[in-house]
């Protein structure tokens, strides 16, 4: 299946774990239990369809019946060294964030990728959504949908 070879490099490594935080340390989001399965249904993603890895942060993949998405957080060290790699950058507001719209430079079918970074306090929330062949509506649109869905459960705004 295209839509499951989409969901880039993601493997299986059991979401929810502590990450070896330090004691005190800021607990670190996670993509993987975030989200309710009725809010991944909502935004047309099946919550079984759920892929974890934990690189280069805390990765979570879900297949849809149009798209995948992929939600990274990155935090710390791995957020101060990520590098907007946009073609076409802007800004936007998601709900209460500050946040950047782009496709991915370099990707070989920009129009089939697009991605929202957003910005909370211990670092970046980035929504990855990536079609297979539906070019009919802007795929930036739908990301921009999917992540105003479900900005309620990510980090609060900086």
């Amino acid at each position: 299946m295209l839509a499951a070879a989409l969901v880039i490099g993601v493997v299986s490594t059991g979401c929810g774990k502590d990450n070896g935080r330090e004691p005190g340390e800021t607990p670190k989001w996670d993509p993987c239990t975030a989200f309710p399965d009725a809010a991944l249904s909502e935004v047309g993603l099946m919550p079984e369809r759920k892929s974890a890895v934990q690189f280069p942060g805390e990765t979570c993949g879900w297949v849809g019946h149009e798209y995948t998405l992929n939600v990274r957080y990155t935090s710390g060290e791995q957020a101060a060294g990520w590098q907007r790699v946009g073609a076409d950058p802007k800004p936007v507001g998601v709900g209460s964030h500050r946040a950047h719209i782009y496709h991915l430079q370099g990707d070989r079918f920009p129009e089939f990728t697009c991605i929202i970074e957003i910005d909370v306090p211990e670092g970046n929330v980035v929504f990855d959504l990536r079609k297979a062949d539906d070019i009919e509506n802007d795929v930036c649109s739908d990301v921009t949908r999917v992540s105003s869905a479900l900005e309620k459960y990510i980090p609060p705004a900086k």
